[in-house]
């Protein structure tokens, strides 16, 4: 596969000077001798100036094996003031040219190395394999951890194998290109506004799905901006899966939000439900009571009294579907749905009264009357719903006022 130049060597270079680790590059071109690029957090932890290093590296005693012209990865010993790191190395290749990182890997303490074990003792668990002093690369070969750096352009400039593994792909697939262009992510924007926060300076984390080997994946992904002489010059993430945790938050929302009993959704679920699906919209609400309830309960038992919620329960959900109907508390029950007109409502109650004629409730044959009161208008924030849902709670006791066995109802006035 032909190699991708993702961008020119001083943009390269401005993107790992401003990482938090310790990195050495070198280029590579044809059969030239190799110049190091030195990072300043390299100058650092070694605590030498870059002109020390490099004339260290051109010694010779460093020299990079390489195989048909190129570098392989390799363990070689830098000396610094204070200790020697033992260091190891990732080659990447962008259009014929090579970069060679490498980070610090083990050696005597130093300020640097304290502060990364501080860091690894506050830490009770990390997926993959830690050991003091290696921190990043227990992150960047984790099993768990997808890691991924890119340009100002959002374009990838690297990813781990965790990153390659999980969509299955090539580093060759990845180089180069946004999210957008993988189109992975079904929360495109939300991903994308995520990024240019952090492009802004402002770290982010995002939760979504993603596309990974032709399946719908949960993921959280955290990122943060990198930084050259106070300079926003990309940014670095990583990301984990947590389908199997989003399953299980799922399963428990589903189980908050519905009422065990009837099955239908409970009142907790109607602020979820305004914001994702009536805001804004010319809607009805609709309250609707079993007449003398506590008489059914006293005569016949709870259970029958139970047995009598989910028949009413059902009627009403015959009518108007699942999505529209919601056990509000005790023998009451809420129906919000889009406007129609006040003869379809009663059209609609004629169907649910007749339904619940002549019941048969544990081989018990009753006729179930209920009580209702509605109102309709369009609710432009949460509070002006919870007035509209009150205004049919207020027609629901004027039908019961009046006899019971009927519905009330008429405009709701938002009183700001």
């Amino acid at each position: 596969m032909e190699k991708r130049r993702l961008t020119d060597e001083a943009e390269l270079r401005r993107i790992y000077e401003a990482s938090p680790l310790a990195l050495v590059f070198f280029k590579v071109k044809g059969k030239e001798k190799y110049p190091w690029l030195i990072s300043q957090g390299f100058c650092d932890l070694l605590g030498h100036d870059r002109e020390s290093i490099a004339n260290e590296l051109a010694s010779g005693q460093n020299e990079v094996p390489c195989e048909n012209g190129k570098p392989r990865s390799v363990h070689v010993t830098i000396k610094g003031k204070k200790r020697k790191f033992l260091a190891q190395s990732q080659v990447l290749e962008f259009n014929g040219q090579g970069y060679l990182i490498v980070d610090y890997v083990e050696g005597e303490t130093n300020e640097a190395n304290r502060q990364t074990e501080a860091l690894v003792d506050r830490l009770e668990t990390i997926p993959g394999q830690i050991y003091k002093g290696n921190l990043w690369d227990a992150v960047f070969r984790s099993k768990d951890i997808g890691v991924f750096w890119k340009d100002t352009k959002r374009r990838f400039l690297g990813v781990n194998q965790r990153f390659l593994d999980y969509y299955g792909l090539q580093l060759d697939d990845v180089l180069g290109k946004t999210d957008d262009d993988m189109a992975w992510n079904e929360q495109t924007e939300a991903f994308r506004k995520a990024e240019e926060e952090v492009l802004h300076g402002q770290p982010a984390r995002s939760w979504g799905t993603t596309i990974a080997k032709g399946r719908s994946q949960t993921i959280v992904a955290y990122r943060a901006p990198l930084y050259s002489e106070e300079q926003i010059v990309g940014l670095a993430g990583f990301f984990i899966d947590v389908s199997e945790r989003q399953d299980k938050i799922d399963e428990l929302e589903k189980e908050a939000l519905q009422d065990s009993l009837t099955s239908l959704r409970n009142r907790w679920a109607l602020d979820h439900d305004f914001i994702d699906r009536f805001a804004g919209k010319k809607i009805v609400a609709m309250i609707i009571d079993i007449d003398l309830f506590k008489l059914i309960n006293d005569n016949y038992g709870h259970r029958f009294g139970d047995e009598t919620l989910k028949t009413v329960s059902q009627a009403i959900r015959d009518v108007y579907g699942d999505e529209h109907c919601y056990r509000y508390g005790g023998d009451e029950f809420l129906v919000i749905c889009d406007y129609v007109p006040e003869s379809e409502l009663r059209r609609r109650d004629q169907v649910i009264r007749q339904d619940l004629l002549q019941s048969n409730i544990l081989g018990i044959i009753v006729d179930i009357h209920i009580s209702g009161g509605y109102t309709w208008g369009r609710p432009e924030n949460l509070q002006a719903f919870w007035s509209l849902v009150n205004t049919a709670d207020k027609f629901l006791y004027r039908s019961k006022e009046n006899g019971r066995n009927q519905i009330t109802g008429g405009p709701f006035f938002d009183k700001k």
